[in-house]
């Protein structure tokens, strides 16, 4: 079963990577790096397209599955322990979740909303990944970086002491 696993999962993160260099009609506006083995909860590093004074950029971690979705849910896996280390990181984090037989993508927030009792067992199919939610996407990591990623102008530890 392991090697079966892998190879669904391998799927999804070719999908998922598909997905993501999708773009829109016109462009592509992502630009995703694939981790791979360096990061066993983050799948992708992925980079707006752009020029920006701060490289604006979210994490992803995919799971691939081939079980239908059913009721509007897609079946996943994510561990309590890796939901908590994904909601612990201060840079925009997702969770796609890939339906490897019809090639599907869908993708949701890694937020506080979530809660921190359990894992994740499926995830809602609301958010499929499409043109539109591409740009909802860019458009939402954009606004985190406009907001908070910038250098302070000043620091208790500057390079040269006064």
């Amino acid at each position: 079963m392991g090697q079966q696993n892998d190879a669904i999962g391998r799927q999804g993160e070719n999908i998922a990577e598909y997905a993501l260099l999708d773009g829109t009609p016109k462009e592509p506006i992502f630009w995703p790096r694939f981790l791979g083995e360096k990061s066993p909860k983050i799948d992708f590093y992925v980079e707006v397209i752009g020029s920006f004074s701060v490289k604006p950029f979210f994490l992803c971690q995919v799971k691939g599955t081939r079980t239908a979705p059913k009721n509007d849910r897609l079946s996943i896996k994510l561990s309590k322990k890796d939901k908590l280390w994904l909601l612990s990181l201060h840079v925009p984090t997702y969770l796609i979740g890939v339906h490897t037989p019809t090639k599907k993508s869908y993708i949701v927030s890694i937020h506080p909303e979530m809660g921190k009792k359990k894992g994740l067992g499926s995830m809602t199919t609301a958010y499929p990944f499409t043109t539109k939610n591409r740009i909802l996407l860019k458009n939402e990591v954009l606004e985190f970086w406009k907001a908070h990623g910038k250098k302070p102008l000043v620091s208790h530890f500057p390079i040269k002491k006064a």
